[in-house]
């Protein structure tokens, strides 16, 4: 299994992004672990679970553990998804090129939170590093970039910061992406 350890600093973000500082975390096949003490279930608990969040940004984390200097959306096929977490249900409204085959374009989906990770039951987890006002912000699973027919793919990883909604937006988003079909 592969193994690879990023340190990154963010240099030249745009100031909608928070500066994650120094952040070490672990790629091993799909599982990513970040050190430190990271973010509790009482901090995630209070400040993110109850409220919509929309990606403010997201930068893609290069082999050299660096932060790409441009933002990874928009990307053909592809857009960020918001989220909305309860205790136990995470509700993801995908974008819209992101999902053309699902018409409700929303999951709900049960999760964990163990080790500053959102575990859901079916998908990638999410790492949060920082809590901080009413952004989060995590190491996330992008996608694959295909390198051939010969080659495996490789697995992309995203630093992204999320802002918390307002309660209109969420609404918006339910509306918009009706949750009665979310699988």
């Amino acid at each position: 299994m592969l193994f690879i350890a990023f340190s990154f600093i963010a240099i030249g973000c745009s100031e909608e992004m928070l500066s994650p500082g120094w952040v070490d975390f672990e790629v091993s096949g799909s599982d990513v672990r970040v050190s430190g003490s990271g973010v509790s279930w009482k901090t995630f608990s209070s400040k993110i679970v109850g409220s919509g969040w929309e990606c403010v940004d997201t930068k893609e984390i290069l082999d050299d553990g660096s932060l790409s200097k441009s933002s990874y959306w928009p990307r053909d096929g592809g857009g960020p998804a918001a989220y909305y977490f309860d205790e136990s249900l995470l509700t993801k409204f995908y974008s819209v090129m992101a999902d053309l085959q699902n018409p409700d374009r929303c999951s709900i989906i049960p999760y964990r939170y163990e080790d500053s990770a959102v575990v859901p039951e079916k998908g990638e987890k999410m790492v949060i590093v920082k809590v901080s006002g009413d952004r989060f912000s995590c190491v996330e699973f992008l996608g694959y970039a295909f390198l051939g027919f010969d080659k495996e793919p490789k697995l992309t990883y995203g630093y992204s910061t999320y802002k918390r909604m307002s309660d209109k937006k969420l609404s918006e988003y339910r509306t918009e992406y009706s949750e009665k079909g979310g699988n």
